[in-house]
């Protein structure tokens, strides 16, 4: 397979690729000194910062974390709320702080306030007692705010983790009047302000440590999937041995933002041609497009056409067995990139909520339009040859580790393997 590809880019080693993360990670909050990294924040547009400077806010936030951080939210708490709304991607990304906050509340009630589109992943983590939907009242009608109050008393809130710090979730803690929970976000009239410049703009996994460091967290853990179980059992007849995943759609309201169609047909095609069955997956949303880029591409190679039909558990299991993935940034791929699949993820700037993990080769630009497919090929042979010298050198150390009776098996079994090896016969007439 890699062969196949070096062969398809023989005469493009030396395109440029498009900006790739250092693969040590993202820059995480330095508890040692307790107070948040200073990692650079993300370019933000021209005329959002109001007031302060970032060097001034910097030291606000230092200055906040050291003061706060001996400041529990602490297990005591019998009643939290989480608030994060956002993507099915950013609840994936908030997976290692919902997991904090469950340890640190184990015998209290961990309610998660979030959107409908995201309740059932929240069940499925097994973070939450309850997933309280939101049904994003208009701010502005008095009937709806009541009852959102209303409903927060009938709780008895004693702690909030307001993990959105949005314009709304500031309203939700005005309405709540004098008597105040516990609240940790980005108000600075709060119990646990998280004031740190920009926070809008700092990769998720970033803000969401530090942001927890100012309850005194210590430690958050990275984003994970092991939550998510999947069963292709149902896929087992039609399912190939070899085969990629392509993931071409992207989040609903953001067409704009995906790589053109005619690459992901052309990757199918290239794909197909080295003898690897190419495997489209999406969601609703991306139904019509899938179908077409399988019409075109099923004309010249055998594809599968799996678009809605898998969960994102099984999402996991396909890319547990798949060769590698490309697909837009979307929730599919943060899956498939966190279950350990090499992956090529294509975003644009900036990076905020891209899985940083060594078996994902990120592929960034203000334009994807103008991404070349050079670049994409190059990262898919670094990647297979990558998992090629991690399998090799995992057999190694296997091996080296066999006992003499295991390595003579062994040995048995690669000569009669050898000897059973009938090779092909030529045609006569050659």
């Amino acid at each position: 397979m890699v062969d196949e590809l070096k062969n398809k880019t023989s005469d493009k080693q030396n395109a440029p690729l498009a900006g790739r993360p250092q693969r040590s990670g993202p820059p995480r909050a330095n508890t040692d000194a307790n107070v948040p990294s200073d990692n650079p924040v993300p370019s933000r547009p021209a005329g959002s910062q109001k007031g302060t400077t970032d060097s001034e806010a910097q030291r606000k936030v230092s200055k906040t974390a050291q003061e706060m951080h001996q400041k529990k939210v602490g297990a005591v708490s019998k009643n939290v709320i989480v608030i994060k709304h956002g993507t099915l991607r950013e609840m994936i990304m908030c997976s290692g702080a919902f997991e904090a906050i469950r340890e640190r509340h184990q015998d209290g009630r961990v309610t998660l306030l979030t959107t409908k589109g995201n309740a059932d992943l929240a069940r499925q983590m097994g973070y939450f007692d309850d997933v309280w939907i939101d049904e994003l009242p208009n701010m502005w009608s008095p009937l709806l705010s009541w009852k959102m109050r209303k409903e927060y008393k009938k709780r008895k809130i004693t702690a909030v983790y307001d993990l959105e710090m949005s314009k709304r979730t500031e309203w939700y803690f005005r309405f709540l009047g004098r008597e105040k929970p516990n609240w940790c976000g980005n108000l600075d009239w709060c119990s646990h302000p998280y004031l740190r410049p920009n926070a809008k703009w700092t990769y998720l996994s970033d803000r969401l440590a530090e942001q927890l460091f100012v309850a005194n967290y210590d430690e958050v853990s990275l984003p994970h999937v092991d939550y998510l179980q999947g069963d292709i059992s149902r896929f087992k007849e039609t399912l190939p041995e070899d085969y990629v995943l392509l993931v071409p759609g992207t989040a609903k309201g953001r067409e704009q933002d995906r790589w053109p169609l005619a690459e992901f047909i052309r990757m199918a095609c290239w794909f197909g041609e080295a003898g690897t069955t190419p495997i489209f997956i999406g969601g609703k949303s991306d139904k019509n497009l899938v179908n077409k880029a399988v019409k075109i591409a099923g004309s010249k190679v055998e594809v599968m056409n799996l678009c809605s039909q898998t969960t994102l558990g099984e999402v996991k299991a396909l890319a547990e067995g798949a060769m590698i993935a490309v697909g837009n940034d979307t929730a599919p791929m943060s899956v498939i990139s966190l279950s350990g699949c090499p992956s090529i993820t294509l975003c644009q700037e900036p990076l905020l909520t891209v899985p940083v993990v060594d078996n994902n080769y990120i592929i960034s630009a203000e334009n994807l339009q103008e991404v070349l497919d050079d670049a994409v090929i190059a990262g898919i042979v670094e990647l297979l040859e990558l998992d090629k010298e991690e399998k090799e050198e995992q057999e190694a150390q296997e091996e080296a580790a066999m006992t003499d009776r295991e390595k003579s098996l062994l040995d048995m079994k690669k000569r009669t393997a050898e000897e059973q090896y009938i090779p092909p016969q030529k045609n006569k007439a050659e």
